[in-house]
């Protein structure tokens, strides 16, 4: 984890403390992210000071409870100049296909979810950390072009997650830091989140 990054997470933590008992999310489609832009295009941005930082909402099956036309898989950024200043990405489609891989990389696991869609494609992942590191997983959105030569790479601050069953928003978990939490607990909520979405798409 790169020195920019491990800052802004040690600030929270101090500020913030530890989490609330873990909530039932099953019923939950939507999330509201806050996120540090890490990476684009092939370029670090990890460790810009400070941090460039954005908002986006992610929403899967809104079209059962009424709350969306479609079943697409939704990411949209909250429009701030440092969404429109570095090309941010979003996504609005139905998958083709869904897949989830688990693989160990050196000493480190690693899942995600992968979403390919008509004209792009979006993956969340869940990681352990870098030896060392003072948090307990690695968590990111990475939404990339169909060809994948343009890409943007979130890591995952925190989360708000709704239940949009009644076709309205109501919040059951707010402001959850899923670094707190390993990478394969059920206490990771982003986690438990993509794994959900996984199994509606698959």
């Amino acid at each position: 984890m790169k020195k920019g990054c491990i800052v802004i997470l040690l600030l929270l933590s101090a500020a913030l403390g530890l989490q609330a008992q873990t909530p039932d999310i099953s019923d939950c489609r939507l999330i509201k992210v806050y996120a540090v832009l890490v990476r684009q295009d092939g370029k670090d941005l990890s460790e810009a000071d400070p941090p460039i930082t954005v908002n986006f909402t992610l929403c899967y099956g809104g079209q059962s409870s009424g709350y969306a036309y479609h079943d697409y898989i939704y990411l949209l950024g909250d429009k701030s100049d440092n969404w429109n200043s570095y090309g941010c990405m979003g996504f609005m489609d139905m998958p083709k296909s869904a897949k989830l891989f688990n693989q160990l990389t050196g000493d480190n696991h690693i899942t995600q979810c992968i979403f390919w869609g008509n004209d792009s494609n979006m993956g969340l992942i869940t990681s352990e950390p870098g030896n060392g590191a003072e948090h307990g997983s690695a968590n990111y959105v990475l939404v990339s072009s169909g060809d994948n030569k343009n890409y943007i790479n979130y890591m995952v601050i925190s989360c708000d997650f709704y239940d949009i069953s009644s076709g309205k928003e109501r919040l059951v978990a707010e402001k959850h830091f899923p670094w707190l939490c390993d990478y394969d607990s059920t206490d990771n909520l982003f986690r438990t989140f993509m794994t959900n979405m996984y199994e509606y798409y698959r």
